[in-house]
Parts: C-alpha cells; sequence; structure tokens
C-alpha cells in the first residue's frame, strides 16, 4: 500500500525529516509537560492580554504560581468558585477557591453541605468542566 499522506497518524518510531505538521497537544493526553512550558505559556498569554486586549498594566506583575490548580477543575457559576471534584462527584475541600482564596472547610460546608457531594443535575446546570486551557465561562 502506498503511504496514505491524508491521514494524521502516531508511531513511535517517526523519522522527522518526512513530517512538514507537527500538533501541539495541550490537554495532557498524549504527554505531560515541563514547568517550562507552563510558565512559557502563562507569559505568553499574558502579554497577549497587555498588548493586544489592553488589560490594565498591573497584570504585568502578576507571575505563574505553580501551586495554583491547574487542570481538571469544575468552575460553580453559582458560588463562583473553582474546585477539583473525584470521579464519583466528591468535592475535594481543600481544593475549592473564590478567585486565589482558597475558602476554609466550614465556608465549603457551607456552600455544599455535610455530603461534600454534587447532584449530576448541578454539574449541568450550574457548573463548566474545565477540561484544558481554552474554556469559556
Amino acid at each position: 500500500l502506498g503511504a496514505r499522506l491524508d491521514r494524521v497518524f502516531c508511531n513511535r518510531e517517526l523519522r522527522m525529516h518526512d513530517v512538514k505538521v507537527i500538533g501541539f497537544d495541550y490537554d495532557y493526553t498524549l504527554v505531560s509537560y515541563k514547568w517550562a512550558l507552563q510558565d512559557l505559556v502563562y507569559e505568553r498569554a499574558k502579554n497577549y492580554l497587555l498588548q493586544r486586549l489592553r488589560y490594565p498594566p498591573s497584570l504585568g506583575e502578576c507571575s505563574f504560581d505553580r501551586s495554583f490548580p491547574i487542570r481538571g477543575l469544575v468552575f460553580d457559576r453559582r458560588h463562583g468558585v473553582l474546585m477539583k471534584l473525584s470521579y464519583s462527584l466528591a468535592i475535594h475541600a481543600d481544593t475549592v477557591h473564590l478567585g486565589r482564596r482558597r475558602l476554609q472547610h466550614d465556608e465549603v460546608i457551607e456552600l455544599y453541605g455535610d455530603g461534600l457531594h454534587v447532584p449530576m443535575g448541578e454539574i449541568s446546570e450550574h457548573m463548566i468542566i474545565l477540561s484544558g486551557t481554552c474554556n469559556r465561562i
């Protein structure tokens, strides 16, 4: 069979001299990335906001915080909080943030009750699953 040039393929052994286009997978499905790339993406996005969209100059003073959650997040539109949920929709109480402030355990209980669980209906009605870095809220 002849080579199919109209297909996308993955191969463990790839002769790069035959490759004309390289795609960029940034949703962690194929590889894990080093912090240097995270820093670069943050700086480029910040510069875009400052230069192209004319965000306030004070944004330039911000820097990427590696300790802040960056993937696998859910945004609750009703309460305005960002959090991680388990596969069974249990809330990880120490990951619930209002802006950059981590909520105290009692504050999370006040919002979501003692069970710290989100019913499936609330996910679709009030929450946005942030599966990557380009979600719209």
